[in-house]
């Protein structure tokens, strides 16, 4: 499941994920992507990870798209208490031009800060 949520930032792309996800949800995602960047030249994405079932096909799916749009991200917030979606946030930190910060499911407030300024 992909759920993206609505929010008063324009610059901010919300977005919930757990369970599994379908090729439907990413196609879904990759459309209101498509859509937001035509309005802004750089985007903040908000993600919180409950319970992902993430397959291998999936992650390279993932990273494809993420490589193609590099230029578009600023800043990813990634909120969850899965220790390996904290590693996979380090290693995207190693990306120029993206900072990547890893909060706990309990600091959404401080995510929605970071990722709004």
């Amino acid at each position: 499941m992909l759920f993206i949520k609505t929010n008063d930032m324009p610059k901010v792309i919300e977005v919930e994920i757990g369970g599994k996800v379908s090729e439907s949800d990413i196609e879904e995602f990759k459309k209101y992507f498509k859509q937001k960047e035509k309005e802004y030249d750089v985007l903040n994405v908000m993600i919180t990870v409950n319970n992902l079932e993430y397959s291998f096909e999936g992650f390279i799916e993932n990273i494809k798209f993420e490589a193609n749009h590099l230029d578009k991200f600023n800043k990813v917030a990634v909120i969850s208490d899965k220790k390996w979606v904290d590693a996979i946030g380090k290693l995207a930190d190693q990306i120029p031009n993206i900072q990547v910060e890893n909060f706990n499911l309990n600091e959404r407030e401080e995510a929605l800060d970071w990722v709004r300024d």
